[in-house]
């Protein structure tokens, strides 16, 4: 059992620890369960780690499953940081130019 993680990250690193403890591959193909809302945040870091691991969710109450949303979609955003304040400083630019125009 990995105990240790305070985040999603670390979870799957340290649980690969764990893992390859018990298995002979360097890279053992893993289906790792959370709730439905997360499934697809915690792939894209799986894959950003280089791991081959692949998701099941868990059903969610409607009531929280909103925020949920809201809060996996900014978490995305967050993953790509850099790239997304590129973006929008080009469409700002692209705005700018096109309004001086």
């Amino acid at each position: 059992m990995e105990n240790k993680s305070t985040n999603t990250e670390e979870n799957l690193k340290f649980s690969t620890d764990l893992i390859k403890k018990d298995s002979d591959k360097d890279n053992p193909e893993v289906l790792f369960f959370t709730t439905n809302y997360h499934v697809l945040r915690a792939g894209i870091l799986a894959k950003s780690l280089g791991l081959n691991y692949n998701g099941l969710g868990s059903k969610t109450k409607f009531y929280y499953y909103v925020s949920a949303i809201i809060r996996e979609y900014i978490g995305i955003i967050y993953l790509n940081l850099n790239k997304n304040i590129l973006f929008a400083i080009f469409i700002g630019i692209i705005y700018f130019v096109n309004y001086i125009i």
